[in-house]
């Protein structure tokens, strides 16, 4: 539950790295994604040296969390919870799901 916690505090300040230029969803790239997705994944690794977890320990967590990601959420969730969140509106069907699936990642490694 605490990596769900740290993940989802991670991507809304991550967000700042990203443009407040966007108009739609579809105003946000590959690369956009790719640094969300690479910043939950080192987010796992740091927060797992802080709180003292062997490497090989975190390293199974946190793989774990990353190909479930991949897994579980479409570049079309990605795109509209990462507006969203730039953005500042309520959160689409789509970003709730996106969030959902991550938080249910790190819950399913972690355990």
């Amino acid at each position: 539950m605490k990596i769900a916690c740290l993940l989802t505090l991670l991507i809304f300040f991550l967000v700042s790295r990203v443009s407040y230029a966007y108009t739609s969803p579809d105003d946000i790239s590959d690369s956009d994604i790719a640094f969300m997705k690479n910043s939950i994944s080192r987010g796992c690794y740091s927060r797992g040296i802080q709180q003292g977890k062997k490497p090989a320990q975190m390293e199974k967590v946190c793989s774990c969390i990353d190909m479930e990601i991949e897994q579980s959420v479409s570049k079309q969730e990605w795109a509209e919870m990462i507006f969203s969140i730039v953005q500042a509106k309520k959160a689409t069907e789509g970003s709730k799901s996106a969030s959902l699936k991550i938080d249910q990642a790190a819950l399913a490694c972690s355990q």
